[in-house]
């Protein structure tokens, strides 16, 4: 199922497009302040609670707004504030696209201090007698996330049950209630409290979607590293959608970028790699060289061809953006804002790209490129059409090729297309030979390393690595 969500001059939005494919998995939304990202959280929210428009946008200023889901079906329901929100077509009311999950809004606006009331409750001998045990997945995950393996700090975690719908957690031993903990550990619990019940439905089949804004809040950098561990294993054994908005640099970094979804002025990119993110929302500074490349398999690569060179002092990075346009945009950017201080910055591209790299407004950048169109063109190459590489790959990784299984159109064999079929035979290799499919992918790197004339490029970046250095 996917719903496509248009909203128009909504806040400092005037025109977004969001296509939420609904499946388990992760979903991370990244911006500046002010690029929109709890708006689009409360638009995606509306799937899951139909009142959130009126709490959520609610005042004068969204007289002129308007928000649209679009089915894959190509059903279309459109709401408007004038003046409450209501549904162009209305009697179509009972058609809005309806899934069931939890939504929590921001800080100041969600449901995490909705039972702050109780605050002032004291621990008595009667209720601390009725109260009961808290289930072992909150205890488990709260000792783990808060303070990592082998730790026992809410091993005495029991709850009040004050009314149908309200709990009061403490902990026994020390006689502290939920309200005198960390507000890291307060939000903490408050999560995984909404994690349990989905934990415990009886139909695991139907996916829920869990949206949370602000989710890092408060949370020691490795507590964040380690729930966005445990947020992606719930989201596959529970069946859940996870979508939720953070600046975040700890949870980033331990994302997928196809995970990824990052506002800028009213356009959305995805997928985006960390590092992009990274030079936007934060500074790479205390560097002398920037080198900036497409992906991770270049990343490899430039590694490789550097690693046995340096033999100078200086401090450099490799940072991987996604895409040689977006590249060219940061180095472009870049020499404007510093983002990377006073650092010096070159871009290494796919050899395909040259022609349009090379034009007037990309003139004045530093810049270098594979001797190869790309990884994945240059191994669907050898795949088709050559017998040696596909004998080198059997007898090193003891891979049979006619075991692997490749879907190959015979025609529109475009860049996305491409790279699936590298994907499927990375993927399909790394289950064959019993390998980890960096292990799969470093291999076919150092084929190419190989096989291919990469002195020249070796030769620019060692002069790029020396010039000021020496």
């Amino acid at each position: 199922m996917e719903i496509k969500i248009i909203a128009e001059n909504i806040k400092s939005i005037k025109k977004i497009e969001f296509d939420l494919k609904i499946d388990k998995g992760i979903i991370c939304i990244t911006g500046n302040n002010g690029s929109g990202k709890s708006t689009l959280l409360t638009c995606i929210a509306k799937l899951v609670r139909p009142s959130v428009f009126k709490t959520e946008f609610k005042g004068m200023n969204f007289d002129e707004s308007k928000i649209t889901y679009v089915s894959a079906m190509g059903q279309i329901i459109t709401w408007v504030k004038n003046p409450t929100w209501r549904m162009l077509n209305e009697e179509n009311e009972k058609e809005m696209f309806k899934l069931k999950g939890f939504y929590e809004s921001s800080l100041l606006a969600g449901l995490r201090f909705l039972h702050l009331e109780n605050k002032n409750i004291t621990l008595t001998n009667n209720n601390i007698e009725h109260s009961k045990k808290a289930s072992d997945f909150v205890i488990e995950n709260l000792n783990y996330i808060i303070s990592g393996p082998n730790n026992h700090k809410f091993d005495e975690l029991y709850y009040i049950r004050k009314s149908k719908n309200t709990q009061i957690y403490f902990l026994k031993d020390k006689g502290i209630t939920e309200f005198e903990f960390s507000t890291g550990e307060y939000i903490l619990l408050s999560i995984l409290k909404i994690i349990q019940t989905f934990a415990n439905r009886k139909n695991q089949e139907e996916i829920r979607l869990l949206i949370i804004d602000e989710i890092e809040f408060a949370l020691h950098p490795l507590a964040q590293e380690r729930l966005i561990k445990k947020l992606k294993e719930w989201a596959e054994i529970y069946n859940l959608l996870i979508i939720f908005a953070t600046h975040s640099l700890q949870i980033i970094e331990n994302l997928d970028p196809k995970y990824i979804y990052y506002i800028e002025k009213d356009k959305i990119y995805n997928p985006i790699y960390p590092a992009y993110i990274t030079s936007k929302l934060y500074h790479h500074k205390g560097y002398d060289k920037i080198i900036l490349v497409e992906d991770e398999k270049i990343e490899k690569i430039i590694f490789k061809l550097i690693k046995d060179i340096l033999n100078i002092n200086l401090k450099y990075k490799i940072i991987p953006i996604g895409g040689w346009e977006k590249v060219l945009e940061i180095h472009k950017d870049s020499l404007r804002s510093k983002y990377f201080g006073n650092a010096d910055i070159v871009s290494i591209l796919d050899g395909d790209v040259k022609r349009e790299a090379n034009k007037e407004k990309y003139k004045k950048l530093q810049k270098n490129f594979l001797p190869i169109a790309n990884i994945e063109k240059y191994f669907l190459d050898k795949l088709l059409y050559s017998d040696n590489f596909q004998r080198h790959v059997e007898i090193h990784l003891n891979v049979n090729f006619k075991d692997i299984n490749l879907e190959i159109p015979s025609s529109d064999l475009n860049t996305k297309k491409i790279k699936g079929i590298y994907n499927s035979y990375i993927e399909q290799v790394s289950k064959i030979s019993g390998k980890k499919k960096y292990e799969v992918e470093e291999f076919m790197i150092d084929y190419i390393l190989e096989k291919e004339n990469f002195e020249s490029l070796r030769n620019f970046l060692m002069n790029f690595l020396a010039k000021g250095c020496l």
